[in-house]
C-alpha cells in the first residue's frame, strides 16, 4: 500500500532530517494510518514534507533521491478526488521541485505536468487555494528545465495561464496572480516556443493590464483601452459575484504593488523575446507609454530598474515601430539620465536598454544631442567630469555600432 511504504519512507529520512522527528503531522499521519483514515493521512504527510522541503534544499534533495516522488504521484492519482489532497499534493510537488533539477526531472517520469494542468483546469472557478498551489506548481517544475517547460506547453498550460491570470487578477487574488506571471517568464525562457503559443492568445492585453493596476491605475482607466475592454466584458457575468465579493478587499500594500509591477515586467520581457507579435501586442496596448511614465518618477528599487531595462531591450530588440515610439517619448533621454545616476551593478543594464533602444534606428543620434543631455545633468561636455560619466562612456562604447555623427 503506497501510504504505508510513503510513511516507512518519511520516518527512514528523520536520520537526515531531524527536524522531521519532531513534526506533528507524521505522529498525526501514523495515527490515521493505524485507524485507516487514508485521506488524512495523506494530507499530513505530504504537509510533513512540505514543512521540511520549504527553505532547505538540502532536505529537498534528500527527500527525492529516495522514492518518495513516485509514491506521492501514485496517492494523488488514487485521491485526486479529495481537494484536500490534492491541494497539499500540488504544495509538495512546488516545494520539492523549487530550485531542484533532479526532483523537476525525476517528477517527469510520472506524467506529473498533466496531472498539475488537469488539477489547476479542474478547479480553475471553484478552489482558489487548488488554483494558487496548481499555478505555484507550474513556475516551479518549469523554472531553468526545458523539458518540464516543453511537455507543459504541449499540456496546454499556456491557454491555462490566461484563464488562471484573468480570474486571479478580477478577483483580487494577488499571490496566484504573481505565481502566474512568474509561471509564464519561466516557461518562456526555458523553452522559447512558448513564447509563440503565448502569441495566440490574449496574454499580451492581459499581463499589461495587471502591470497598470499594479501602478495604480484603476479599472474606469483601464476599460477606455480597447485593447482591455474586451477582457472585462468576456468576465463581467461569469465572476460577477465574485467582483462584488471582492468590492471590500483593501488595496494591495505598496510592496505587494512592486512585487507584482516586476514580475509583470519579467513576464512582458520573457513574451517579447524573438516574437514580433507579442511586441507588437505590447505596444498597441501602450506599454511604451507605461514605461517612460515609470521612468519620470524616482525609482530606488534595483529590481525595478532591471525588470524595466530588460523590458526595453527586448520589445526594441529588431523592432523599428518600438523603437521609433519609445524615442517619441524621450525614453533614451530618460535612460541616459538614469545612467548617469547609476551605480557600476545597474549601469549593464542600461547600458542594454539603449542600445537596443536604438540599434538600427532610422534617426540618427548626434554631438548635439550628448552635448544636451549632459548639459541637461549638470555636467559640461568639455569638461573632466564628463570623461569619467556613465553617459559619455556609452556614447564612446557606441558611436562605432550606431549611425551617431
Amino acid at each position: 500500500m503506497s501510504i504505508t511504504k510513503l510513511y516507512k519512507l518519511i520516518v527512514k529520512c528523520c536520520g537526515e532530517i531531524k527536524e522531521l522527528e519532531s513534526n506533528p503531522n507524521l505522529r498525526l499521519a501514523k495515527r490515521s494510518i493505524k485507524q485507516c483514515e487514508i485521506r488524512y493521512a495523506i494530507v499530513y504527510l505530504f504537509t510533513s514534507i512540505t514543512n521540511v522541503t520549504s527553505n532547505s534544499l538540502k532536505n529537498r534533495q534528500i527527500i527525492g533521491s529516495t522514492e518518495v516522488i513516485e509514491y506521492i504521484m501514485d496517492l494523488l492519482n488514487n485521491y485526486s478526488d479529495h481537494n484536500d489532497v490534492v491541494e497539499s499534493g500540488l504544495a509538495v510537488i512546488a516545494n520539492l521541485c523549487s530550485h531542484c533539477n533532479e526532483n523537476k526531472d525525476r517528477f517527469n517520469q510520472f506524467n506529473t505536468n498533466q496531472y498539475v494542468i488537469d488539477q489547476t483546469n479542474k478547479h480553475i472557478n471553484d478552489e482558489m487555494k487548488i488554483m494558487e498551489q496548481g499555478v505555484r506548481a507550474i513556475s516551479s517544475l518549469s523554472a531553468n528545465n526545458s523539458t518540464n517547460a516543453e511537455e507543459l506547453g504541449k499540456h496546454g498550460v499556456c491557454a491555462l495561464l490566461v484563464d488562471v491570470l484573468s480570474v486571479s487578477h478580477y478577483s483580487n487574488q494577488l499571490h496566484i496572480t504573481q505565481f502566474a506571471l512568474s509561471a509564464i517568464a519561466n516557461l518562456c525562457s526555458s523553452y522559447p516556443e512558448n513564447v509563440n503559443e503565448f502569441a495566440k492568445t490574449t496574454i499580451c492585453s492581459i499581463v499589461l493590464l495587471v502591470l497598470h493596476k499594479s501602478f495604480g491605475n484603476d479599472d474606469e482607466f483601464l476599460v477606455e483601452n480597447p485593447m482591455f475592454s474586451h477582457i472585462y466584458n468576456s468576465y463581467e457575468v461569469k465572476h460577477q459575484s465574485k467582483r462584488i465579493m471582492n468590492k471590500k478587499i483593501q488595496h494591495n500594500s505598496q510592496i505587494e504593488n512592486l512585487n507584482t509591477s516586476v514580475l509583470a515586467l519579467m513576464a512582458i520581457s520573457s513574451l517579447s523575446v524573438k516574437c514580433l507579435p507579442n511586441k507588437m501586442s505590447f505596444v498597441e496596448a501602450g506599454i511604451c507609454q507605461v514605461l517612460a511614465n515609470v521612468l519620470t518618477t524616482k525609482i530606488v528599487k534595483s529590481d525595478m530598474i532591471i525588470s524595466i531595462c530588460s523590458t526595453i531591450a527586448n520589445l526594441t530588440a529588431n523592432c523599428n515601430i518600438s523603437k521609433q515610439k519609445f524615442i517619441e517619448l524621450k525614453t533614451d533621454m530618460l535612460l541616459l539620465e538614469l545612467l548617469s545616476n547609476s551605480s557600476e551593478s545597474l549601469a549593464p543594464h542600461i547600458e542594454k536598454a539603449l542600445t537596443n533602444l536604438c540599434a538600427n534606428y532610422s534617426g540618427k543620434l548626434n554631438s548635439k544631442s550628448h552635448k544636451k543631455v549632459l548639459e541637461g545633468l549638470g555636467i559640461k561636455s568639455n569638461s573632466s567630469q564628463s570623461t569619467s560619466n556613465p553617459v559619455t562612456s556609452w556614447f564612446r562604447k557606441s558611436a562605432n555600432v550606431f549611425n551617431i555623427v
